[in-house]
């Protein structure tokens, strides 16, 4: 299972959030596209819900700095503005998971 957790008191987003390895990458999709937003994490987490349950197409296309790439089964998150560029690839419930944490841990700090 993907390992995620959040550290207090930090000023920007990308230090907040700690994803372990080999995903920790996430850590800056998540500080980057969904920031500091319950609300689109709750939007991306629905979506997520539905194409995992076959509901809805994969998901493509640009946030503010990844593109997304995800199926059911996989996610695949890149970031061309990295240099290198950035490809973070883990299995869709994973991802999931990890933005149901982050939108929780919004919540229950008040955003």
């Amino acid at each position: 299972m993907l390992s995620i957790s959040f550290r207090s008191g930090c000023e920007w987003t990308q230090d907040e959030i700690v994803v372990g390895e080999p995903y920790a990458d996430l850590g800056w999709f998540i500080a980057d596209d969904v920031q500091r937003s319950p609300e689109v994490a709750a939007r991306l987490i629905e979506d997520l819900e539905r194409v995992i349950a076959g509901k809805q197409p994969p998901l493509g296309g640009n946030g503010n700095a990844w593109t997304r790439d995800i199926d059911a089964k996989i996610a695949r998150l890149t970031c061309y503005f990295a240099t290198p560029v950035v490809t973070v690839e883990l299995p869709t419930p994973w991802l999931l998971y990890a933005l149901e944490q982050w939108r929780d841990h919004l919540l229950q700090k008040g955003k």
